[in-house]
């Protein structure tokens, strides 16, 4: 049987880095499904989730579980992702995360499959280092798609614990490139409830700082460390993926 806190999310970096919109629950069911893929190995032809195991992880009520896995099955099939830059400078590829996600509920459970897209970018190999990797639980507190999104993105560099990233490539990767025309309305909506609820919800104590170029902002600086060494330690990079 899986031990559920053992469960490790790992994805290249360059789909770390991609662009798309995804809801609370349709993220949530996409870092387990990760999770249950074997490092180093391809993803499996399907993968289920069951309502109990969902619940479980994230903390989810008995009486909302099931309509909130539901809800996340019904739209996960519409979503996409756009990788950037990934044969050289603005170059673009665009494919569907899932071909196919069903919800059974007399079984309580989604079954699904990733797109063949998006498959090489989920087996890892390790001699390569191109990978982003941590441990599922270390989200399960996180409220919003937009701190999940950024965890993973300060997860690129982890062991540094600081991260420049232009403002542009910020909106992209959080998919409203098109939604906040100013800094201030993104800083608002997106940026700052993120950071505190990062710095409120997981290990990590977050700050960021505005890069201007003259008035404009053009890039933010994350700054991370982690709040308490001991529950770190015991989930420590060493364990990952043994």
């Amino acid at each position: 049987m899986t031990n559920l806190d053992q469960l490790t999310v790992s994805r290249n970096n360059q789909l770390v880095q991609s662009s798309y919109e995804l809801s609370l629950d349709e993220s949530r069911v996409m870092e387990l499904a990760i999770a249950k893929i074997k490092f180093g190995e391809d993803a499996p032809a399907t993968i289920d989730i069951t309502a109990h195991e969902y619940g479980k992880v994230f903390s989810i009520d008995s009486s909302n579980v099931y309509r909130q896995l539901n809800k996340a099955a019904e739209r996960l099939y519409e979503r996409s992702i756009e990788l950037l830059n990934f044969k050289g400078e603005e170059s673009k590829r665009k494919f569907r995360i899932v071909q196919m996600c069903d919800y059974f509920p007399a079984e309580g459970k989604i079954s699904l499959s990733f797109s063949d897209g998006i498959r090489p970018y989920l087996k890892i190999m390790k001699e390569k280092g191109n990978y982003t990797t941590y441990r599922l639980h270390q989200t399960k507190m996180l409220s919003s798609a937009h701190s999940i999104r950024l965890f993973g993105l300060l997860m690129q560099v982890k062991t540094i614990g600081k991260i420049n990233i232009s403002l542009e490539d910020l909106k992209q990767a959080f998919a409203v490139q098109d939604k906040y025309s100013t800094w201030g309305a993104f800083e608002r909506r997106v940026i700052k409830p993120s950071v505190e609820a990062l710095t409120e919800q997981t290990n990590y104590e977050v700050k960021y700082k505005a890069i201007k170029k003259g008035r404009p902002v053009v890039s933010i600086e994350f700054t991370f460390k982690v709040k308490d060494q001991l529950s770190f330690d015991y989930y420590n990079e060493s364990q990952l993926n043994a």
